[in-house]
């Protein structure tokens, strides 16, 4: 399937996710600062989901920049990360009213997890069609790979935390957020320095 038909369905169906988000946020029932400090943990999951959301569009773009044409296997499997992507307004939303909740939580940090093997997938799809091609695999790629799989291991470990303390759910995906995104930046300066 042509790469640009793959990438306006992603992010069209990215958007409506994002946009679905920002519905959801109540206006305070007061005009005062108390109204907002009545909502803090809603705004903080939506921050967060928001955030995570935008860490994985740019994560997406950066895998399938590979591609001219997609093969059917890796469109199925974008499938499946929309459909991952497309339970956070619900968890985000559940999440943010019911922060002490272990179900709340628990659902959150899996929601992430899925999220993050399903881009893990798409990189294996990718990294398939290299092998197929007999083409060697993108520094990029190999280091995106990296960096799922510490992801995966570390979220299984918070979502079963879940249990013994609610919040964990939600500090681990900010947690992890602030790692990933600390580390875009650093391999961003450093393609830059190498000429890349």
């Amino acid at each position: 399937m042509d790469k640009n038909r793959v990438l306006a369905l992603s992010d069209g169906v990215i958007a409506i996710i994002m946009t679905i988000m920002v519905l959801e946020l109540k206006t305070p029932v007061s005009g005062g600062w108390q109204g907002l400090l009545d909502n803090k943990f809603i705004l903080i999951s939506y921050v967060v989901s928001f955030t995570g959301t935008y860490y994985f569009w740019t994560v997406h773009h950066e895998l399938f920049k590979y591609f001219k044409v997609v093969p059917i296997n890796s469109v199925w499997l974008n499938a499946v990360y929309l459909l991952m992507l497309s339970l956070l307004p619900f968890t985000t939303s559940w999440v943010g009213e019911h922060l002490m909740a272990a179900p709340a939580e628990f659902s959150y940090a899996v929601n992430f997890l899925l999220i993050t093997l399903a881009t893990l997938w798409l990189e294996v799809g990718i990294r398939q069609e290299f092998e197929r091609k007999g083409q060697p695999l993108p520094i990029a790629v190999k280091r995106t790979s990296k960096s799922l799989k510490w992801t995966v291991c570390v979220n299984v470990v918070c979502c079963a935390l879940t249990f013994l303390w609610a919040p964990i759910g939600l500090i681990s995906v900010m947690v992890m957020l602030v790692v990933w995104i600390a580390n875009s930046v650093v391999r961003s300066r450093q393609s830059v320095e190498e000429g890349g």
